[in-house]
């Protein structure tokens, strides 16, 4: 099936959501060259709720912070406009979450864990903390979209899932005849993600199968797969079957080192992620 053919059927099933509305005006402040960190902290600042999670987002492991970060410009001055830009996208996607049930509670906090594991292994693998995190949150947005046109029918593939002891990539696209990277890749395409974020989303169950064309996207991949393997190995946001072991992972880390890393974001993620589980 081509892209477009993919791409009809995706958008004739679900409904694509707009990017949150202070995430669009920053990205395209900071795309402007006489963008000021003033302009930046003003947009910010009118949304209460997304300054609140981007300041605990800002002090977190994933994008490096001590705890020492209490206003939006001194994030800014300390962060820089890019890594900026990805913590008010982070800060911001919480919003395409329309429901709140068990499901989405789970799929929020196994997308925050992602994202925290991506943040820690990305300086060990030499990646930007700020857009391997990025990356890991975003990473199962398809499946928030999926389940928000179609509940009902989503349950059913989730129950499938554990039944079968598989994953949703597969029974997605057995399914649907698509499934939550398709999606998910789609939507960084509308919402005008870089190049490395939407081919991180698109391809964080097959990093191998990235095309030349992107292949210098696919360390990203295989970090964000790697991350993502290592929460569901943890039944981060849930119990998940299919995931029992780590070998093979698929990144240039030692296997004890590995298991070390895991020791260190299990114990992380614990103290952590109460501050990011608020609605």
């Amino acid at each position: 099936m081509t892209e477009d053919a993919l791409e009809s059927i995706i958008t004739q099933t679900v409904d694509l959501p707009a990017i949150p509305m202070v995430a669009a005006r920053v990205m395209q402040l900071v795309g402007s060259p006489s963008c000021s960190i003033d302009d930046v902290q003003k947009v910010i600042s009118g949304d209460p709720a997304v300054v609140s999670r981007l300041l605990r987002i800002a002090n977190s492991p994933m994008y490096g912070g001590r705890g020492k970060i209490d206003s939006v410009e001194s994030a800014i001055m300390m962060m820089g406009f890019d890594t900026m830009k990805s913590m008010v996208l982070a800060s911001s996607v919480r919003q395409v979450y329309r429901h709140f049930g068990l499901f989405e509670k789970m799929s929020w906090e196994h997308s925050l864990g992602v994202s925290m594991a991506a943040g820690m292994l990305a300086p060990k693998l030499g990646q930007r903390r700020d857009e391997a995190a990025t990356a890991g949150l975003l990473h199962d947005i398809g499946k928030i979209v999926i389940n928000d046109k179609m509940p009902e029918r989503y349950a059913r593939i989730v129950e499938s899932v554990y039944a079968e002891h598989t994953n949703s990539f597969e029974v997605e696209t057995e399914e649907l005849g698509f499934n939550h990277c398709d999606v998910g890749k789609l939507l960084a395409r509308k919402w005008k993600l870089s190049p490395s974020l939407i081919t991180a989303i698109g391809y964080h169950h097959t990093p191998n199968s990235v095309p030349d064309a992107m292949s210098e996207h696919r360390p990203l991949c295989k970090l964000v797969n790697a991350a993502d393997r290592i929460c569901l190995y943890l039944g981060v946001g849930g119990a998940h079957p299919v995931v029992d072991a780590l070998d093979g992972i698929g990144i240039a880390v030692a296997e004890n080192e590995m298991f070390r890393f895991v020791d260190e974001f299990r114990e992380t993620f614990v103290t952590e992620k109460l501050k990011f589980m608020e609605v």
